[in-house]
């Protein structure tokens, strides 16, 4: 995994990347790698209500979770789980892009 961080007066950027092998499989390092790169963003502008935005682009699997402390910002899980549609997910490197924005609790 790799970073950085940026950040001024009220506001921090916080970038993550990175491609890890699925350890799942006994064939390791065989495995198309498990990519991602994600942003989080949290400003307070208003101090009485922090928010954030949250950038995401992932593989298609595994499952994926993004936290503020204890507050679940982003989860996603395949709507599959057979080898076949596993294989095809990751060889093809279909790729879950969005955005999540809200406030912090």
């Amino acid at each position: 995994m790799a970073g950085s961080v940026s950040g001024g007066a009220g506001s921090v950027t916080k970038n993550f990347y990175g491609t890890v092998n699925d350890q799942t499989s006994d064939l390791g390092t065989l495995t198309p790698g498990l990519g991602y790169n994600i942003t989080y963003y949290i400003t307070t502008s208003n101090p009485l209500i922090p928010a954030y935005t949250f950038d995401y682009s992932h593989k298609c699997c595994p499952a994926y979770e993004a936290y503020i402390g204890s507050q679940q910002i982003y989860g996603y899980k395949p709507s599959y789980n057979d080898p076949i549609s596993l294989s095809f997910c990751l060889e093809s490197g279909l790729l879950v892009n969005g955005t999540a924005i809200g406030t912090v609790n």
